[in-house]
């Protein structure tokens, strides 16, 4: 089966907290994409996007293993000081 590559800022998975686990995201695009039957159009997903260094490596392992429906991440781990440059600073200004 072919691969398709989605590349955003954020993964279709966040950090929750409160449960000490990822958890899909509720953004409109990983609602829209999630539901996709992979089987059907002919083609895996997979999903590479930002995660902090201030993220314990163990976490980024979890993401990398827990799916947002059927499309697994492939976090990008970039340092905290260089996200806050590049997306509050540069892209927000």
């Amino acid at each position: 089966m072919s691969r398709c590559l989605l590349v955003s800022n954020r993964l279709p998975i966040s950090y929750d907290d409160t449960q000490k686990k990822f958890k899909p995201s509720s953004g409109g695009l990983v609602s829209a994409i999630k539901g996709l039957d992979q089987e059907r159009i002919g083609r895996e997903f997979l999903w590479l996007g930002i995660l902090t260094d201030d993220i314990p490596k163990e976490l980024i392992a979890e993401a990398r293993a827990t799916p947002a429906g059927n499309i697994m991440s492939h976090p990008i781990v970039v340092s905290k000081e260089a996200y806050h440059h590049y997306y509050n600073e540069y892209c927000n200004n």
